[in-house]
């Protein structure tokens, strides 16, 4: 049984993969600032004071423009560390580097942010089930942080509208979200 997952997430990991792949430069740009403009709109971005964001790697939605909205908001990005992830503050994009891995993460410097302190989370992923299900690159990083029970902030799936499916097959340490903000409705 436990096989049989493995095997059916590798393969919608690939189907997510190819529907990526038929986007061009220019819709995901656009397709950037739809979500964007969803996330702005969401009523926990509303209330939160510390949210954690992401890097896009170049398949991933793009939340720069979220900078333009910050207000009087923190924001967190990740840094891996070994084999958990932890959040730090970035005050401004820049202080953002690229790892050897080509994912941008906070630089050395940067003040730590307990779990427990972030109101909204916004989740990168290969995949989202409108029940919630999440389905990363395969890592476990966003798994192993939200197993954590100091973790209380909205988990928000982030994705384009071709990574969105009604579910996706899940093992017993899959985290999932409390909802999926896409650029379509």
């Amino acid at each position: 049984m436990q096989e049989d997952i493995v095997k059916a997430k590798a393969t919608w990991r690939q189907v997510a993969r190819a529907s990526l792949s038929r986007l061009t430069p220019e819709e995901l740009s656009a397709r950037s600032q739809r979500v964007c403009e969803a996330v702005r709109h969401d009523a926990a971005w509303n209330r939160a004071q510390v949210v954690a964001l992401f890097a896009a790697l170049p398949s991933e939605v793009d939340l720069s423009a979220l900078w333009n909205e910050r207000g009087d908001r923190q924001f967190c990005y990740p840094r891996v560390e070994g084999e958990e992830m932890h959040f730090y503050l970035v005050e401004k994009p820049e202080d953002l580097k690229p790892t050897n891995w080509k994912v941008a993460e906070p630089q050395e410097h940067a003040q730590p942010v307990l779990p427990s302190k972030i109101d909204m989370i916004l989740l990168p992923g290969l995949a989202f089930g409108r029940d919630g299900s999440r389905l990363g690159r395969g890592g476990g990083y966003y798994d192993r942080l939200l197993s954590k029970p100091e973790v209380k902030a909205e988990r928000v799936g982030i994705c384009y509208g071709p990574q969105l499916f009604d579910s996706l097959p899940r093992e017993p340490h899959d985290q999932c979200v409390d909802r999926v903000l896409c650029d379509v409705g």
